[in-house]
């Protein structure tokens, strides 16, 4: 057990934790838009009786205890290319928000990611 906590010690000493601007601007394998956290939604669903067509950008971004919030920009109201410069930048601007938070893949689900572990 000591061998494992030492162990552990050297290994978070030896890979401090990311900035979460930084850790949330990492590109997934899974993103398609190219921009973390931005995603171009084209779905059909059913809305009060009769088929609907919804078409928008969703931009989304980390907040504490794990959970993340969404903003969508309807790119019939914007136009393709404002929806998506709108998202761009409500993106920016949540993640200048948080750049004093940090991301540790070592720090408790619980404790929000704020802190080292």
């Amino acid at each position: 057990m000591v061998a494992a906590t030492t162990y552990r010690e050297a290994l978070i000493r030896s890979n401090p934790p990311l900035s979460k601007p930084v850790y949330c601007a990492s590109l997934k394998k899974t993103n398609r838009s190219g921009v973390s956290g931005l995603s171009r939604i084209d779905r059909r669903e059913f809305s009060k009786g009769s088929r609907v067509h919804r078409l928008y950008w969703d931009v989304q971004w980390p907040i504490e205890n794990c959970q993340s919030r969404h903003k969508k920009f309807s790119i019939l109201k914007y136009g393709e290319d404002g929806a998506y410069r709108r998202a761009l930048k409500a993106r920016a601007a949540a993640l200048k928000a948080i750049s004093s938070q940090t991301f540790s893949p070592f720090a408790s689900r619980g404790a929000g990611n704020n802190a080292a572990a």
